[in-house]
């Protein structure tokens, strides 16, 4: 192992004899090579090998809500919002208002346009408890002739610092022909 170890060594006083140049160069090939193959088989690697998840389904946060409106006992065809809007198809009245929140859906709260970007009302946050029946938010909803309501379901909580109303459970919300509102809490 020593005169092995000795052509790879040179010695201070020592000249590079050609035997001594190729074990030197020869290795430094051979370590070139080596490094390639491992970098070759990492990059394969990388890129070819993949992980497959059978057992789990991923879904992404949606809230679905109900929107079921009673004049008078006549109870108006639900609509079943989702994150579209979605015209209400009210004439003037009063109505009770009722908005369900599935089991399996993500909290949320429905927003209310009045009619333009900035005329909007928001509905309190409707929590989602997993284990328990679906949960509501009732309140009633005067609409006077020439206005028009539309419903959008939203995910998550309303901002209490957008300075939008907010309508809670048992309020009584007024919305007026030319787009304004007014509110009653309860």
């Amino acid at each position: 192992m020593k005169k092995f170890l000795s052509n790879f060594f040179i010695p201070k006083d020592g000249k590079i004899s050609d035997k001594s140049f190729m074990y030197n160069i020869t290795a430094m090939l051979v370590s070139i090579v080596v490094c390639m193959a491992s970098l070759t088989a990492a990059t394969w690697a990388w890129f070819c090998i993949g992980v497959t998840n059978n057992g789990n389904n991923i879904k992404a946060s949606e809230c679905l809500l109900t929107v079921a409106a009673d004049e008078g006992g006549n109870i108006v065809d639900p609509l079943a919002l989702d994150e579209f809007d979605r015209p209400i198809p009210l004439g003037e009245g009063r109505y009770t208002v009722v908005l369900t929140l599935p089991r399996d859906s993500a909290s949320g709260y429905c927003i209310l346009d009045l009619g333009g970007k900035d005329n909007e009302v928001y509905t309190a946050a409707i929590i989602s408890h997993e284990k328990s029946d679906p949960e509501t938010l009732g309140f009633t909803l005067v609409i006077e002739e020439g206005a028009r309501v539309t419903f959008s379901a939203h995910w998550g909580v309303p901002s209490p610092h957008s300075g939008k109303t907010i309508v809670g459970s048992g309020d009584v919300i007024t919305i007026h022909a030319d787009g304004s509102h007014t509110l009653e809490v309860n």
